[in-house]
């Protein structure tokens, strides 16, 4: 069944001293490069029930992009520039209702869609493709089929069909583990990372976007970590690898 290929969001989490890695838009051989990230400790945290700028929906009707902010307007996975540094956040989303023909549509970051079939134009909310439905990460269990990464600017934004028979309240169920993280220097740790990249030592990778198509490495990140993306080949060759 297609919702086997997906588990908790829980069994997703890292522990500490495990790794990560965050794939930002590369160019020429390398399409997508990487920074990676060593957990040091974490907590958790759960925000429940979510209703912040979300509206009831007739059938067949929809809500248009909204981007999760708390009701002062701070955006929820909002890490400030204060921990820009040290902070990444690790959250699954769960959504009710969790019926089939419920459709999320979602931005990550704002403005950037996913699921997006690549020769497809841009995602509309009334499209038959390009979504996640809602019971594929109900909001009593939260999974990886929401499954996000959130460092210093990276925000979220999600849209809703509803194409069932009756009108439905999106309710949003986030659940999200807070490390504290060290950046890799692909330089100083040229040897930890190039086992990270070949798989010697094991690496949690995801995107920040489209899979095919990541988000830039923001420059206002980059002045807090102090590396640039390497892509994964080269990463390969560090410390003594082919």
């Amino acid at each position: 069944m297609e919702k086997d290929r997906y588990k908790p969001i829980q069994q997703a989490w890292l522990l500490s001293n495990q790794h990560f890695a965050l794939g930002w838009l590369g160019d020429g051989r390398e399409k997508v490069r990487w920074t990676f990230h060593r957990v040091l400790t974490f907590d958790d945290f759960e925000i429940a029930p979510f209703t912040t700028g979300l509206t009831p929906i007739a059938a067949n009707g929809t809500l248009d992009y909204v981007v999760l902010e708390n009701s002062d307007g701070k955006k929820v996975f909002d890490v400030t520039e204060d921990f820009a540094d040290r902070i990444v956040l690790h959250a699954g989303i769960g959504v009710r209702p969790d019926i089939r023909d419920f459709r999320v549509f979602v931005e990550y970051p704002s403005g950037h869609r996913l699921h997006k079939v690549p020769s497809y134009d841009p995602v509309t909310l009334t499209r038959p493709d390009s979504y996640v439905p809602a019971d594929l990460s109900p909001y009593e269990i939260p999974t990886t089929a929401m499954e996000f990464f959130f460092p210093f600017t990276v925000d979220l934004a999600l849209g809703f069909m509803n194409n069932d028979f009756e009108e439905h309240f999106p309710v949003l169920n986030m659940l999200a583990r807070k490390y504290l993280m060290e950046v890799l220097d692909p330089s100083a740790d040229a040897g930890l990372v190039g086992m990270l990249a070949r798989g010697q030592i094991p690496c949690k990778f995801a995107t920040v976007g489209r899979i095919e198509a990541p988000i830039e490495y923001p420059a206002s990140l980059k002045k807090h970590w102090a590396v640039d993306p390497v892509g994964l080949q080269a990463a390969k060759r560090l410390g003594g690898g082919r």
